[in-house]
């Protein structure tokens, strides 16, 4: 068995006198400091009485030039000499006049070696020019392969054409030469040939010096997949692109090509390639580099399939004993330090030796799962150098299990002499979550997300069972509340603070909407104006922390979606099998689309699902549940249970709501609900705090009767189902459920893009524009109070009519038309209902009723309208009636007429009813009322004029 590399290493380890050789290199004198020696003069920072040599353990370290400083004297000289590890090597063996195991044979061997070595680097520099000069095969590495011709020169990525041999017969290379190189081979029919076919692309392998020690290969059709034979391969290249190991941090990915794309688009050169399985060899080489000078850096990417796990897990395995948190190797080198000086105090002290740590920082990079590899993500990225960069900023780190960290640190403070650590031992708790997961505030909780979940730390059960499972930490210790409450300082501290933000969140000023996706992975998606991302819900540098509905399943965004194919199911799932006209089918889909932009309106109305029983109301309810939350959430709730539901789900859907289900506190509930009003409640937990939630919710709700009371009609969209609008190819409920639930994932994918590539982008011009149109057009419609949400939802309707027909209209202004159907059958809606909804209308037409059945007299003395004016023709039918009344008079008559008709009479005060007049003017106009508030002052007292026409039959 040939000797390894590492022998030499370990040889001048063992070989070389620390002390004398690090004294005669730095012409320092050194004195006993306790066990250490203590180096006048650190070399490198110029500190004093900081520069520690142990004889015991051959190593030295400078607690000035920081915690991580020090090492074997490989290290000593790779620093003095900003040298590579082998070449320090090398110049240790030359002092002792060692001769190096691994420095290769001597004499004709080494003749021959030259030789070869020249082949190879001639070899290189022909197949390199043969690719540029070669149109075809350049064009396949840059169009095909999408590599740059920059990035090519770099790496001497070459092209074999079949004509090397006589290449270097011509440079002078000897045929036995050339084939003891093996580049070149004898042939099957006599004579000499190139090893490599022609059409294959080389590689050329160097060592960290940049000799060419071996070739690797590849086919665009996978032909051939062999390299050159190992007999013939150079020692020093165990990875393509050995350079990066001149530094402290590499990237390992598995093939050439992904190389090539992370240095040249990626922008990040320090990176090695395995080419194939992960071999003892490099794992070794890996070892031994981190395992000297400071500390390593290694990022792992590898491809996306279980080879990859495989490779990840292999490194993992040799490093895991080695990844030891920051904070662990701070609180190491602040203890040796104490150490040595209590040694140093005593020289008779017995104190145990604290071993210094090499640490290594393994962190595995992970992409898009759409990709098998990393370059042809790299090749689907936008912006490839600043999107790569994000990826290595978000890799995970791999560190050693904390539980025996912890049980260290501990038996290092008890050889300082120290009983507690509670303090230490928290700052390394809190290191170790952090690097694997994240801390982040929400006001007075302090939550950690570990392993795709969130716990709050605390007294709950989920994070003792975590702190126990992982770190060993009874809860019901008190060292271990010591040490939780060193966590939660730091978290405090160092975490990310956030809000509580309900299932969605919007930042209106960038703008981007955050949106749950409530799925093991913790994820969320952020939608901004052209872009969604998914990103980690909490620890996200937005510091966005949204909160899972309970009634919502989860959704996986697909980014790819076919956006006509998701519409076309769309329709068939959802709009053809809605039992009312076009233009209220498109409503309805817009309001479903609406849900990311819900936080873009205030007032987001209520929309009612009107019609009798049969009719189809309940199950266009149950086909937008399954569709936006993923199941049936129609329901009869309590108003606390609906208040609860408001703040956490995108939707809700109360059955059934009828005029005898509408007390004052679900009308209050509605009410919040349609304005974005915030609702405050007291916080059980203070004794006079309050807790104030946010509605992020819309309401589609059924019902037969109309809503009577005015704040609710004119908030309120209500959609008539009738039976004649039913699809004849209905296929049943629980078919279309299973369908929906199949391509739900599609059509909100689609939704999401819609709404992130074709809306947002240009929305606040166009919500503006379309706010003007309402204002200005259809001025004095019905539902004015709702101009905000018709105008986002006729934005959507924009879009949708671009995948979706409507069968009646074909114009390009289908959206406009669409619009105007909504305002004119609501306008039509509310003349009917209006009688019945307004109060001081209904009323006032039932004295009408009475006026025209009693003479005046009767009236007036049943009533105490004084100043009543009938107006009559020569057949004694009523004309008109006019009335000029104070609030208290009017007041007065409903009370008796709540008496005669056994009616309610909602107004306890003249002054309620006054001030509800003012708001009844329009209803009251509408329905032929000419009305005068404070026409005129009799007395001191405001008197309002209310006159009407009546027809003939009327009365």
């Amino acid at each position: 068995m040939e000797p390894r590399m590492s022998d030499d290493f370990q040889e001048i380890k063992d070989r070389v006198d620390i002390v004398a050789e690090i004294t005669r290199r730095t012409g320092k004198q050194v004195k006993r400091v306790g066990s250490c020696l203590n180096l006048e003069q650190c070399p490198f920072c110029g500190g004093h009485d900081c520069f520690r040599i142990r004889q015991n353990t051959r190593s030295w370290s400078c607690h000035q030039c920081g915690g991580k400083t020090g090492g074997t004297i490989i290290d000593f000289v790779m620093k003095e000499k900003n040298c590579a590890s082998h070449e320090a090597l090398v110049d240790l063996a030359r002092t002792i006049n060692y001769p190096l195991k691994n420095a290769g044979p001597s004499g004709a061997e080494l003749l021959a070696m030259d030789a070869k070595s020249q082949i190879f680097e001639a070899t290189a520099k022909y197949y390199a020019m043969a690719l540029l000069k070669d149109a075809k095969a350049l064009a396949y590495q840059t169009d095909i392969r999408g590599h740059s011709v920059d990035t090519l020169k770099a790496y001497d990525v070459g092209f074999s054409d079949g004509r090397l041999f006589a290449e270097m017969l011509k440079q002078g290379f000897s045929q036995d030469d050339l084939i003891k190189s093996g580049v070149v081979v004898p042939n099957k029919g006599g004579g000499l040939r190139d090893y490599f076919f022609h059409g294959i692309y080389i590689y050329p392998h160097k060592d960290i010096r940049g000799r060419v020690c071996d070739f690797t290969i590849k086919h665009p059709q996978k032909k051939y997949e062999f390299r050159l034979r190992k007999d013939f391969m150079k020692d020093g290249a165990p990875f393509f692109n050995m350079k990066a190991f001149m530094g402290n941090e590499i990237l390992i990915v598995e093939g050439e090509n992904d190389l090539l794309s992370v240095c040249g688009h990626g922008g990040y050169p320090n990176t090695v390639a395995i080419n194939g399985q992960i071999s003892k060899e490099q794992l070794a080489h890996l070892v031994e580099w981190a395992s000297t000078g400071s500390t390593k850096t290694i990022f792992l990417c590898f491809d996306n399939n279980n080879a990859g796990i495989e490779y990840t897990t292999k490194i993992k395995d040799a490093f895991t004993h080695r990844c030891y948190p920051d904070k662990l190797c701070e609180i190491n080198e602040g203890l040796r330090i104490r150490q040595a000086k209590r040694v140093q105090d005593d020289e008779e002290s017995t104190a145990g030796e604290i071993p210094q740590l090499t640490q290594v920082v393994l962190k595995i990079l992970q992409f898009d799962q759409r990709y098998n590899d990393i370059d042809d993500c790299i090749k689907a990225m936008t912006d490839p150098e600043k999107e790569f960069k994000a990826l290595m900023v978000e890799a995970r780190r791999h560190l050693t299990p904390i539980a025996p960290l912890l049980n260290r640190a501990r038996a290092w403070h008890k050889a300082c002499g120290q009983k507690s650590c509670n303090n230490p031992i928290g700052e390394i708790v809190f290191d170790w979550f952090s690097s694997l997961g994240g801390f982040f505030v929400k006001g007075e909780d302090h939550k950690l997300f570990f392993r795709n979940k969130i716990y709050e730390i605390g007294n709950k059960s989920a994070f003792k069972a975590l702190l126990y499972d992982v770190c060993e930490l009874n809860y019901a210790d008190n060292s271990t509340k010591s040490i939780l409450e060193v966590v939660k300082a730091r978290a405090h501290k160092y975490g990310k603070h956030t809000n509580g933000m309900g299932w969605i969140h919007t930042d209106l000023k960038k703008p981007a909407v955050y949106i749950d996706l409530h799925n093991e992975s913790n994820t969320i998606l952020k939608i901004q104006p052209g872009s969604v991302e998914v990103i980690q819900n909490g620890a996200n540098d937005d510091q966005v922390l949204v909160m899972a509905s309970p009634m919502m399943t989860g959704l996986n965004y697909l980014p790819d979606v076919n956006i006509m194919e998701a519409m076309t199911e769309l329709k068939n799932l959802v709009f053809d099998n809605l039992a009312c006209n076009d233009s209220n089918r498109f409503y309805i889909l817009a309001r479903a689309m609406c849900y990311p932009l819900t936080e873009f309106v205030n007032a987001r109305g209520i929309t009612k699902f009107s019609g009798n029983q049969g009719s189809g109301k309940s199950l266009a309810a149950r086909l937008l549940s399954y569709l936006v939350v993923g199941s049936d959430c129609l329901s009869q709730g309590s108003v606390a249970s609906y208040r609860s539901e408001a703040t956490q789900s995108p939707f809700i859907f109360p059955d059934n709501l009828e005029q005898a289900n509408l007390t004052n506190d679900m009308t209050s509930l509605l009410i919040m609900s349609a304005t974005g009003a915030i609702n405050q409640k007291r916080d059980s937990n203070t004794s006079s705090g309050n807790i104030y939630e946010e509605n992020k919710t819309h309401i589609i709700t059924t019902s037969i009767e109309p809503f009577v009371k005015s704040e609710l009609a004119s908030r309120t969209i209500d959609i008539h189902f009738k039976p004649e609008y039913r699809n004849e190819n209905f296929p049943g409920e629980t078919l279309l459920k299973t369908q929906i639930e199949r391509s739900r994932d599609k059509i909100l994918s689609a939704v999401i893009k819609i709404v992130a590539c074709d809306v947002l982008p240009t929305y606040e011009q166009e919500q503006a524009e379309a706010y003007r149109l309402l204002n200005a057009e259809k001025k004095g419609h019905s539902k004015e109070r709702l101009n905000e949400i018709l105008g986002c939802l006729y934005l959507l309707c924009k879009q949708i009519v671009k995948y979706i027909p409507h069968n009646e209209y074909t114009n390009k202004g289908i959206a406009s038309t669409v619009l105007e159907d909504w305002i004119i059958e609501q306008d039509e809606l509310t003349r009917e209902n209006q009688q019945d909804a307004d109060p001081i209308l209904y009323r006032m037409e039932a004295l009408l009723t009475e006026c025209s059945q009693l003479n005046k007299e009767e009236f007036v003395h049943a009533y105490g309208i004084r100043d009543t004016q009938i107006v009559m023709d020569i057949g004694g039918a009523v004309l008109e009636v006019q009335f000029v009344v104070s609030a208290k008079e009017l007041c007065t008559a409903f009370s008796v007429l709540s008496k005669n008709k056994n009616i309610p009479n909602p107004f306890t005060s003249p002054g309620v009813l006054g001030s509800r007049l003012s708001n009844s003017i329009g209803v009251l106009n509408n329905a032929g009322w000419e009305v005068k508030v404070r026409d005129k002052a009799v007395r001191g007292q405001y008197k309002h004029l209310l006159k009407k026409k009546v027809f003939a039959g009327e009365a």
